[in-house]
């Protein structure tokens, strides 16, 4: 496996609409949920797929819960109005709070989620920083060919 080379900086994210649906299970399984969110971007709201921001959103510990527990969404940041004809569709729509994030830039095979998020945890006491557990981690997706994956790991921290 190749080495996973991680730019770490400290941000103020705003918070972020989005529609979303919800996955449980493994956390690697959750393409299907993605493959949803962009179709109802592209068919719903007309948007150009090059355009979106989707997000992965995982609100429990891969490694102490147990698989079938693991509770996580598929997201898709839309503006006000967007969000307002996603929500009149009876589509599922959600805030992603804001705040101070750890975040880790990176270009990652799609084995090396887990090996990424571990080495980007271990990064932050020896930058003085300390998780905001009152809020979730995600993972924002730049950019993804069929075998690389562009992203911000995104942890909140105090």
């Amino acid at each position: 496996m190749a080495d996973i080379h991680i730019n770490m900086s400290v941000q103020e994210r705003a918070p972020m609409t989005a529609l979303y649906e919800e996955h449980s299970g493994a956390y690697n399984l959750i393409g299907a949920k993605f493959d949803v969110v962009v179709n109802t971007g592209k068919t719903l709201l007309g948007l150009p797929e090059a355009e979106m921001l989707t997000l992965g959103i995982y609100y429990n510990d891969p490694y102490s819960t147990p698989v079938d527990q693991l509770r996580s969404r598929a997201c898709l940041v839309l503006t006000d109005p967007q969000a307002e004809r996603a929500k009149a569709a009876g589509k599922n729509v959600m805030i992603v709070p804001g705040g101070k994030y750890a975040v880790g830039h990176c270009t990652i095979g799609c084995e090396q989620f887990g090996p990424a998020w571990a080495k980007f945890m271990e990064m932050l006491p020896t930058q003085g920083l300390k998780s905001d557990t009152t809020r979730t981690c995600y993972e924002a997706y730049v950019g993804h060919d069929r075998n690389t994956f562009t992203l911000d790991l995104c942890e909140p921290i105090l």
